[in-house]
């Protein structure tokens, strides 16, 4: 973009929509949660704090004071934008800096376009949005919260959580093994990576899940 001439509201508008990209890249987040070291069962949560900043980002009262907040570093490169945003956190994990937010980026190619009397910048190649089995996203994201709930000591039971979900005793215990799934796998659900055959009906059947993630992916197919 070097001697591109950019007004400050065109520019704010592009950052905007990279922003929208970076929070609703469902797998790209997934793996940067895995690399910041982040424990896989905060995977559901960060997921839904994404989701929540990207509705304030399409929310016009509240749109600048969210961009304002959720970027770290916007960059004008030759021929696009890199766009930085620092993804608050709530998981009370404080390995590699992540205490402060998780740090989310993407350098999109963009160039000038006429939009009547208006030059707009346009990124080029925006991903479509995957389809996610929405049962199978719902079952991981309950059984990592119902295993969070066991590990912190907010409840004493499986007996007490399907009091609480009003549920059965055996349905609890079914669901809960996959709040120890590898990330790939997690990953490849958020994305809808995952194999036609990996159901949330599929997963909860399974008599034995590996415990080494490694195995995990073997046994189900995702690499």
């Amino acid at each position: 973009m070097k001697g591109w001439r950019v007004s400050a509201p065109e520019l704010e508008r592009a950052v905007r929509a990279v922003a929208q990209q970076l929070l609703t890249d469902r797998a790209a987040i997934a793996v940067t949660v895995e690399e910041a070291g982040i424990d896989a069962r905060h995977v559901p949560s960060v997921l839904t704090a994404a989701h929540e900043w990207s509705d304030r980002l399409r929310s016009v009262p509240h749109a600048a004071s969210a961009l304002a907040q959720l970027s770290e570093r916007v960059e004008l490169q030759r021929d696009g934008i890199e766009v930085s945003l620092t993804l608050p956190l709530s998981t009370g994990e404080e390995r590699n800096g992540t205490s402060k937010g998780l740090v989310l980026t993407r350098c999109v190619a963009m160039r000038m376009r006429r939009r009547g009397v208006e030059m707009r910048l346009v990124a080029e190649g925006t991903p479509l949005p995957s389809r996610v089995d929405l049962a199978l996203f719902k079952a991981v994201a309950r059984a990592y919260r119902w295993t969070d709930d066991l590990l912190s000591g907010r409840v004493r039971s499986v007996g007490e959580i399907a009091r609480r979900e009003k549920v059965s005793n055996r349905y609890v215990h079914r669901l809960i093994r996959l709040g120890f799934l590898a990330p790939k796998i997690v990953g490849a659900i958020v994305d809808g990576r995952h194999t036609p055959t990996l159901t949330a009906f599929a997963l909860t059947q399974l008599v034995h899940l590996p415990a080494l993630w490694s195995a995990q992916e073997q046994a189900l197919g995702v690499g």
